[in-house]
């Protein structure tokens, strides 16, 4: 069951429906966060879905992710890569990867500071 409702999150025709900010770009690559999928846990605990969009290889890769503001961690938890231009599911994976550091400088910092900025705005944020 699981595995089903992963796919149908992840699926390109749902993620075309869903809302997507646009956070930083470095070089090709842009990052983005679903702001329907955003979920604090705790004060320095959010979970959320993160797209990485690489223009210079056609390819969108999703990630569903825990962040640890205390720690500057973030773990991805499921992931899914498309081919961007026809928003087609090439790559899946429901294994937890290993938390990881991310530094001040790391795009992930900015979608942190997006996050945060959101949560500490006056609109309020979904999934809170």
């Amino acid at each position: 069951m699981l595995t089903l409702c992963l796919i149908v999150l992840l699926s390109p025709v749902c993620q075309a429906e869903r809302s997507r900010s646009f956070v930083d770009a470095v070089d090709h690559t842009g990052y983005y966060v679903y702001t329907d999928s955003i979920e604090w846990s705790s004060d320095h605990e959010v979970v959320v879905d993160v797209a990485m969009i690489k223009a210079d290889t056609n390819r969108m890769f999703v990630y569903h992710t825990r962040f640890d503001t205390a720690a500057a961690a973030c773990q991805f938890l499921t992931s899914a890569v498309y081919s961007y231009d026809k928003k087609k599911l090439l790559l899946q994976s429901d294994t937890p990867l290993p938390a990881r550091a991310y530094t001040p400088t790391s795009p992930l910092q900015n979608v942190v500071d997006y996050l945060l900025n959101l949560r500490n705005s006056s609109t309020k944020v979904p999934g809170e």
